[in-house]
């Protein structure tokens, strides 16, 4: 049993990340996949109300005999940062704004979802939060153990450019089928209008 943790800046679409890797049903918690909001046009694609993280999810997950995946911002994550460190098997995925163009594609998208945030925060801050070696060091987690995908990888059209699913397959030991989640990918481009080229 791993417990795997998606850690994403706000709007980097760590909830549509959330719901391609719950389309393998082996987590314990792939009850919690969503689809309604990808057929109501929806921009948001959360898989259940409210934080991201929150006390119940992680008892669940710290309770599951099978695979769990939970997801959230640091801002969610770091309030429980002992019960997580206490997790001796997770796995931590992050989408990474290491680049400009990463950085571009995430202050558009914020624009339009009205989620604005200062330069400071998206340019000194954000980039710094979702790196490998700040989840080795505050969340304990082995190095191996965290992934990193960065936002223009995984925003591209087609999820199969840069083998995301495959490459998420293998570091989880899952598998998720890619012709699948290119459908819901690209429901998720054209609900929140990507213009990504």
């Amino acid at each position: 049993m791993s417990v795997v943790i998606i850690a994403y800046p706000p709007s980097a679409g760590g909830n549509h990340l959330k719901n391609i890797l719950l389309m393998d049903h082996s987590w314990e918690n792939s009850y919690e996949l969503n689809l309604d909001p990808y057929n109501r046009g929806d921009g948001e694609v959360h898989s259940t109300p409210g934080r991201n993280m929150q006390e119940y999810k992680l008892q669940n997950a710290k309770g599951s005999v099978t695979d769990y995946l939970l997801h959230g911002h640091f801002g969610e994550l770091a309030p429980y940062r002992d019960q997580i460190n206490s997790i001796e098997d997770k796995k931590f995925i992050l989408i990474t704004i290491d680049t400009e163009r990463d950085k571009y594609l995430l202050n558009r998208r914020q624009h339009k979802l009205g989620q604005q945030s200062h330069p400071y925060y998206l340019y000194e801050e954000q980039e710094y939060l979702y790196q490998p070696q700040f989840y080795q060091i505050y969340f304990t987690a082995n190095i191996e153990n965290v992934y990193t995908i960065s936002l223009n990888e995984f925003w591209h059209p087609n999820l199969n450019h840069y083998g995301i699913v495959n490459r998420l397959n293998s570091f989880l030991n899952k598998s998720v089928d890619a012709e699948e989640a290119q459908v819901l990918h690209r429901h998720w481009h054209i609900n929140n209008h990507i213009d990504f080229y």
